[in-house]
């Protein structure tokens, strides 16, 4: 079944590719333009691109294609596109503490935006990657249709190419009492389908015995795709606890953690708790600021401030740089500033700008501190 569903998406992955022309030549052609060198093409063929190992395909299903060729080139851009990534990623992890770490935009920060113009946007504000929604959060959220044989996905991939941003993650994978297998795999393939490497995940079932079980079935369909899902607590969720969220992310195979800086301090997590986490469940963290104080501790209004009331990094009274000084060293960054009010008041060019180097900034003030502060957590 695995190797079942591995062989569709590249077959779909392959026939979208072939029907927009675009391959791995228009990406190698912009190895030379001065726009990034090897680096941004890798990024450019990773942008639709599912990293599978070539055991995931077997001898038999691919000698049966009728598209042996189109197959190998697809698996070989998929394989080197991933791997690069991956590897500039654990540099960044391992290096030293000025490494330049990979910035990402996350879709909430412009919730509502075409995700092709959202794109445009990450691109021309200097991002490395974008985060994608696919799945609603809940019943009064509507995300554009990127679902398989959707037009706008076909779009989408296209704007990922010509951009050379990579997918870093896909939202929302909201688990409830109704959860089931049929019901995740259409989010666990479209995150292999855009090339992303972690799944967001929250909690919302009351049954914690019942949840858990999920979490073990996610884990391991989205694993044998080579895909992380993270949980994230969140004050008005089931899954309200860090530490709950942590012990899972630890007990759980494939299983990681999704740190959010903004949820994390309303929780009133210690930032010290994340250096007993393993570096394998923190692969990278959001940021945002709020002031030091929540507005209320009611859920609601916490939840009207996660999704509509955030604050550039640096320019509220969160503990950031403790935050990020407790992750593994050199973790890519994603910035999700969703903010009506910046959104009433200036272009969306100019609030991504904003976002793009109030995060440089804050990583920059990260890096005056002593080498002794930042997490070396295994």
């Amino acid at each position: 079944m695995v190797r079942s569903r591995r062989m569709a998406l590249l077959l779909e992955s392959g026939r979208e590719r072939d029907d927009e022309r675009i391959g791995f030549e228009h990406t190698a052609s912009r190895t030379g333009d001065g726009q990034g060198g090897p680096v941004h093409a890798s990024r450019t063929a990773s942008s639709a691109l599912i990293d599978l190992p070539l055991t995931a395909v077997s001898c038999a299903e691919v000698i049966a294609s009728s598209s042996l060729s189109r197959l190998c080139r697809t698996w070989t851009q998929r394989s080197i596109a991933g791997m690069l990534f991956r590897i500039r990623t654990e540099f960044c992890m391992t290096a030293s503490k000025d490494s330049r770490r990979i910035l990402a935009m996350e879709y909430l920060t412009f919730n509502g935006v075409e995700p092709t113009a959202f794109i445009d946007l990450a691109v021309k504000v200097g991002f490395d990657a974008v985060g994608l929604r696919v799945s609603p959060a809940d019943e009064k959220d509507h995300p554009f249709d990127l679902g398989p044989g959707s037009a706008r996905r076909r779009e989408v991939k296209q704007a990922l190419d010509h951009s050379g941003l990579r997918v870093l993650d896909v939202e929302v994978l909201a688990v409830d009492a109704s959860t089931s297998r049929e019901s995740v795999m259409p989010v666990v393939e479209s995150t292999a389908f855009f090339g992303a490497d972690y799944i967001n995940v929250t909690g919302n079932d009351p049954d914690s015995d019942r949840f858990e079980q999920t979490l073990h079935m996610l884990a391991d369909e989205a694993g044998a795709l080579g895909i992380m899902p993270l949980i994230e607590p969140m004050a008005w969720k089931c899954l309200s606890s860090v530490p709950e969220a942590i012990r899972l992310a630890t007990l759980v195979p494939h299983l990681g953690l999704q740190v959010d800086s903004l949820h994390f301090a309303r929780l009133g997590c210690d930032p010290e708790l994340l250096r007993s986490v393993p570096a394998r469940c923190l692969p990278y963290i959001q940021l945002s600021d709020a002031p030091a104080v929540a507005p209320s501790s009611a859920p609601l209004d916490l939840q009207y401030e996660g999704r509509t009331a955030r604050l550039l990094p640096g320019s509220g009274g969160l503990p950031l740089l403790d935050m990020l000084a407790a992750m593994p060293a050199g973790c890519p960054v994603a910035v999700e500033v969703p903010s009506q009010v910046a959104r009433r008041t200036m272009s969306d060019m100019a609030w991504a700008q904003q976002a793009h180097d109030a995060t440089l900034r804050t990583i920059e003030r990260l890096r005056g501190r002593p080498a002794d502060t930042v997490s070396t957590s295994a």
